[in-house]
């Protein structure tokens, strides 16, 4: 069972825009336009021993899970995305982001998608979601350097979830450190429930 706010000290032993400005020797404090979730905000719970195999890695940020699920790919990337339905229901898909201890990573969705995708800062299931329940962007700053290992290793686990109209695919730039040139990612919806 995945749960939230843990302590750092309470681990187990197991188109492009300016870089935004967040500095990783101050304390984490969201990006302009985004919404901050750090330490206090990990989610826990074991992954599969192979969960970076099937996973999509971008700097010190992975999308578990995201090669068999096929919800995001890196744009440019040779992977290409599966047809999608084109219901243009707004569809909700769950997603685990696992953050390097010690990075802190910005994710803004490109001003054209935000009419049709928005993050959820955590994922429930209650009976619907509207694009005013997300956000346009995320600050994740992981568990500091010297926190105690923790269930998948020296990361910090973010249960997150997004909301996407079916058919559409979304642009997405994610700033992998402060000084970083951003990374173009497409979100999509290959199937109901979004792969989840």
């Amino acid at each position: 069972m995945l749960q939230a706010g843990r302590d750092p000290a309470a681990h187990s032993a197991q188109g492009q825009s300016a870089a935004p400005a967040v500095s990783a020797l101050a304390p984490p404090a969201a990006a302009a336009g985004t919404v901050l979730l750090g330490c206090a905000n990990d989610v826990y719970g074991q992954l599969s021993a192979n969960w970076r195999a099937t996973s999509i890695e971008a700097g010190p940020l992975w999308f578990v899970y995201a090669r068999q699920q096929g919800y995001v790919r890196i744009t440019g990337s040779s992977a290409r995305p599966a047809a999608v339905n084109r219901t243009g229901k707004l569809q909700v898909g769950a997603m685990v982001v696992e953050v390097g201890y010690g990075a802190t990573v910005v994710l803004r969705v490109a001003s054209k998608a935000r009419s049709y995708f928005r993050f959820l800062t955590e994922f429930t299931q209650p009976p619907a979601y509207t694009l005013r329940d997300g956000v346009s962007g995320l600050t994740l700053a992981s568990c500091p350097r010297g926190t105690p290992v923790g269930d998948n290793g020296l990361m910090t686990d973010f249960y997150l979830g997004f909301l996407i109209r079916a058919g559409g695919n979304a642009l997405v730039h994610l700033w992998p450190s402060a000084t970083a040139r951003p990374v173009s990612l497409t979100f999509s919806c290959v199937k109901p429930g979004c792969g989840t």
